[in-house]
């Protein structure tokens, strides 16, 4: 018959495995180029307070993440490591005390972002730089009928 000790030990690893597994289910990745969705779903755990305050191509309170991209694309073309690394910063830290570079808002810090994931946030911002890399984020809409596609009183 087992020990308690050896129940409490194999519960307590049961425990941690089954956390694990866990854990593995939910880590989700970002890279550069990856489409909205993506993004959403790496963010929606972590960071939710990022589509507070930003969308893809649209000012709310902050910038939109193609408007950052824009404005950062030729730093990140002389030194992608230095503007990443300065985007994920802000994306931690905030920019309290920075000067004042979309129009003044505050961005508050990300507490519950560790450097690693800012850095994929900042990298994924960054891809945006490219037309084509914004065209393919974009959130997709359902496809409603333009005026050409609409027939005609004569074609009824």
């Amino acid at each position: 018959m087992p020990t308690l000790k050896a129940l409490c030990i194999g519960f307590a690893t049961a425990g941690i495995l089954f956390a694990g597994i866990a854990w593995a289910e939910e880590a989700v990745d970002l890279k550069p180029g990856d489409d909205w969705a993506a993004f959403e779903k790496f963010t929606e755990k972590k960071v939710p307070p990022c589509k507070t305050c930003h969308s893809l191509d649209k000012k709310i309170v902050g910038p939109a993440y193609q408007d950052v991209a824009a404005k950062r694309k030729e730093d990140a073309a002389k030194d992608k490591e230095g503007t990443v690394k300065m985007l994920a910063e802000k994306i931690m830290k905030g920019n309290a005390g920075s000067p004042a570079v979309y129009g003044g808002a505050v961005m508050t810090p990300n507490t519950m972002v560790t450097e690693e994931e800012a850095k994929k946030l900042a990298e994924w911002v960054l891809a945006l730089g490219s037309e084509t890399k914004a065209e393919e984020a974009k959130p997709t809409e359902e496809a409603k009928p333009t005026e050409e596609a609409k027939p005609t009183e004569e074609a009824k």
